[in-house]
């Protein structure tokens, strides 16, 4: 049986688009602004990237011609640890009849890609055109997107009514990227491949798979860094994004369940931390402060209460440990409000470098209600930092937060925290009925089965005296003691069997 044909055209939209796609515009204030070059219109001469207009989304674009300067922007306002589709918007001329523009972009701010033009493909990629897309949100309204992309027809091509109407807005998928604890996914842009003019107009996101809110991750405290979290793996933490003082100025903490010392039980907090972008030999004792916490009923970090150790320089005599008095109303990590300094460190004999790997360790133990702390920061085990104090008066017993924070003078660009640990080991000393109980019935407690005067096998011998004769609790059978009536009235016990 033959089938009647449909004359009508048919409107195949590719699969990839279905995503609905945000445009995000990178004007100057979102990219890194030391590498952008104010230029008035129609000037190509200046080096580095220049801003260019009336073109592209919003009057200007980012043009790069030649020199390998690096950009980076920060899309905000995601959903934390939602997965993406990431792109970059760029601009090519005159269809593909005499020109190749294209645009160089990374995820990781490594591996870069070049996405040139002539690569396009409004079905598989990974170079679309803009006007195919379901762009969604965020678009110039004065910007026409007019699909249809024909390299001898100039005025089919995306048009802007302030340029000459021959040019075509490209969109290269990057790939996918999880957003951060805060919501953020970074792009960087380059020109590290020689070809054809870059003019670069912004990035777009596309949400793939929703995230889910995850509990103990790591939170800004004080300052705007770009903060990620590789692999969702709370134990590690990105701290800045790498561009000029990013992380410099600010702190980040981490949250925990409760943990309530007991006599004898530790804390202890342990990881890795590597720098890049610090200052020269900073020369700023307290410039990197590492810190276990209780918030204590505050509903901002400002009241928390705790400890905080900082290194100690060759030069400067300084490295505390400072314990936060109540009530506070400072920072967490601050030397300023209330606090007493504990212990000082004088025997640094080296400055904090980059891109050196960094152990550190801090421990609060609960010594007959008194805490020990212990701490310390050290590269290939020679201490920046040392600290040994007992606070005889301690504010809380109670601890749930950890916190780092680095300070102006070090004008660090990032913070790589790894293997970060927090670990309780030891508790209260059990007596021995409390031990015997644990060792017959799992509990140390005076409580069910396990009660002083429960007979759990019925030989008329409570566990008090089971524990007292050490016979078996759980068999009336057991050697070990006979239980008889003396002769002059009152009980006798006589030992059988136990050595």
């Amino acid at each position: 049986m033959t089938m009647p044909v449909d004359s009508r055209s048919l409107s195949v939209e590719p699969m990839f688009f279905r995503p609905e796609v945000t445009y995000v515009d990178a004007d100057v204030p979102t990219v890194s602004e030391n590498t952008v070059l104010s230029a008035a219109y129609g000037n190509t001469s200046a080096s580095g990237w220049t801003v260019r207009s009336p073109y592209g989304e919003f009057g200007s674009i980012l043009q790069m011609t030649s020199e390998p300067a690096e950009l980076t922007t920060t899309m905000r306002g995601l959903q934390p640890g939602g997965v993406y589709d990431v792109f970059a918007f760029f601009w090519d001329t005159k269809g593909l009849e005499d020109s190749d523009w294209f645009v160089e972009a990374s995820l990781d701010g490594l591996n870069y890609t070049a996405y040139p033009a002539s690569t396009l493909d409004n079905i598989n990629g990974p170079v679309f055109e803009a006007a195919s897309a379901r762009i969604v949100a965020g678009l110039d309204p004065n910007v026409t997107l007019r699909s249809g992309l024909s390299p001898n027809d100039d005025g089919d091509q995306t048009a802007n009514g302030a340029d000459e109407g021959n040019r075509d807005l490209m969109m290269a998928h990057l790939g996918e990227q999880t957003a951060d604890a805060n919501g953020n996914i970074v792009v960087h842009i380059a020109k590290h491949t020689a070809g054809e003019r870059v003019w670069f107009d912004g990035v777009g996101h596309a949400l793939k798979v929703a995230g889910e809110p995850v509990e103990d991750y790591w939170h800004v405290g004080v300052g705007t860094p770009a903060i990620h979290v590789p692999n969702g793996d709370p134990a590690q933490l990105d701290w800045g994004d790498g561009s000029p003082n990013d992380a410099d100025s600010s702190s980040v903490y981490r949250v925990f369940d409760d943990v309530e010392l007991a006599e004898g039980q530790s804390l202890t907090l342990t990881g890795t931390v590597e720098f890049s972008g610090l200052a020269n030999n900073p020369d700023y004792g307290n410039g990197f402060r590492i810190g276990v916490f209780d918030h204590a009923g505050s509903s901002d970090p400002d009241g928390w209460l705790g400890y905080w150790s900082g290194n100690d320089t060759p030069t400067s005599s300084a490295g505390h440990l400072r314990k936060r008095d109540k009530p506070n109303s400072s920072h967490f990590l601050s030397s300023n409000g209330a606090s007493t300094i504990l212990d000082s460190f004088n025997g640094a004999t080296q400055f904090l470098q980059d891109n050196l790997v960094y152990d550190f360790t801090f421990s609060l133990t609960n010594r007959g209600g008194h805490i020990g702390i212990q701490s310390e920061l050290s590269q290939a085990g020679v201490a920046l930092v040392s600290h040994s104090a007992v606070d005889t008066t301690p504010h809380t017993l109670t601890f749930n937060r950890i916190g780092f924070l680095v300070a102006d003078p070090l004008n660090a660009d990032q913070v790589r925290l790894r293997s970060v640990t927090v670990s309780s080991t030891g508790g209260p000393v059990q007596s021995p009925i409390e031990s015997w109980r644990e060792a017959w019935f799992g509990t140390s407690e005076d409580s069910g089965l396990a009660a002083d005067l429960s007979d759990f096998d019925g030989d008329r011998m409570p566990n008090l005296i089971e524990f007292l004769l050490m016979s078996n609790p759980l068999d009336p059978t057991s050697p070990g003691t006979v239980f008889t009536k003396a002769p002059t009235g009152g009980f006798q016990f006589s030992l059988r069997g136990w050595h």
